[in-house]
């Protein structure tokens, strides 16, 4: 008994002793890095890291619910972040610079990769006939403002052909009280996952285009496109998500089985709980209302517009229910008050 309690005390003490020289170390490797960003005459810290960042962790924390878990991410996403220093198997001449620059997006990438494997399957989150909706009138919107509808390019006129296909079906289960079976919630779910993730290429693209955040020289301007890498921040998670779910389908090991996996998980997601028309007439006339208004007087970016109406439809949606809801009741008390007289 004796020895058992010797043999773990003298094991835990290598632990801890392995535990301190690995903090010292880490200790010791970020005091270097951030003097050598001190001293650097690049800017390591931008703007819009910091926006992203905050976005993504405050989305984080909602999902995660506690903060414990977002430190346990951020502190794995911190040590896998040191990859960024590694040499590349083709890269000739060494600049530590250049690696330092790209430290702080591989720990954002690290940071989403972490937050995905450990909640991946809340990240799955339900859709249902009315998010299809609203996705479809997004993308058709999309199409139109890009003026990809008035393209000769052979293979864009097959895609429109595709998109045509697709907004009919999410048009006729949106409108319709038909049975969504398994082939109906596979199809949805999938081309729900292909339009965010196009819309979120375009909009990751639209904003690389910006440059930094820094350089615009109005502060309004600043303020203006610091929100929008904070919207893309906190929207970050679900964007890998969703590429992972489109992925799959790509021709790989283990092909089919993976093919079969993600098959399951569309169709699982996919509820089964048929949106009420009249949610649907009043989802699809909110985005057509805002994308029709952003038309014609060209107040935001297409894509910021995007975005907004996606993320404030199912508010406005059940703001407006809770509004009928009170109403409703309202009446109902008056009319007892009149009887009661």
């Amino acid at each position: 008994m004796n020895k058992q309690k010797k043999q773990l005390s003298k094991g835990s003490k290598r632990l801890l002793f392995l535990l301190a020289v690995l903090f010292a170390i880490v200790v010791g490797v970020t005091i270097y890095l951030f003097q050598r960003v001190h001293i650097s005459d690049r800017k390591i810290f931008r703007l819009s890291f910091i926006a992203l960042l905050l976005g993504l962790v405050l989305e984080y924390r909602r999902i995660a619910e506690k903060w414990i878990p977002v430190l346990w991410t951020a502190l794995g996403a911190y040590l896998l972040s040191f990859s960024a220093f590694g040499r590349g198997r083709r890269e000739g001449y060494y600049s530590f610079e250049a690696h330092l620059e790209s430290w702080p997006w591989h720990f954002l990438g690290s940071f989403i990769l972490i937050a995905l494997i450990v909640h991946y399957r809340k990240l799955t989150v339900s859709i249902t006939e009315g998010t299809t909706l609203l996705l479809t009138a997004a993308i058709n919107y999309w199409l139109w403002a890009n003026g990809y509808w008035q393209t000769d390019l052979l293979i864009v006129k097959l895609l429109l052909y595709i998109n045509i296909c697709f907004s009919v079906t999410a048009l006729y289960h949106a409108f319709t009280y038909s049975h969504l079976g398994k082939g109906a919630r596979l199809a949805l779910s999938v081309w729900s996952s292909i339009i965010l993730l196009i819309l979120a290429i375009d909009h990751i693209l639209y904003h690389y285009n910006y440059g930094d955040i820094e350089n615009f020289p109005v502060l309004y301007d600043q303020i203006f496109i610091f929100l929008q890498y904070f919207l893309l921040g906190v929207s970050g998670i679900y964007i890998a998500h969703n590429i992972s779910m489109i992925a799959a389908y790509l021709p790989g090991k283990y092909y089919r089985e993976n093919v079969r996996k993600m098959n399951s998980l569309h169709i699982k997601r996919f509820s089964e709980t048929q949106v009420r028309i009249k949610d649907a007439t009043i989802v699809l006339l909110f985005s057509l209302s805002l994308f029709g208004v952003n038309a014609y007087f060209r107040l935001l970016p297409v894509n910021f517009i995007i975005w907004l109406t996606i993320g404030s439809a199912p508010f406005f949606l059940s703001g407006l229910q809770q509004f009928t809801n009170t109403r409703k009741q309202s009446s109902i008390i008056a009319a007892r008050l009149k009887r009661v007289r």
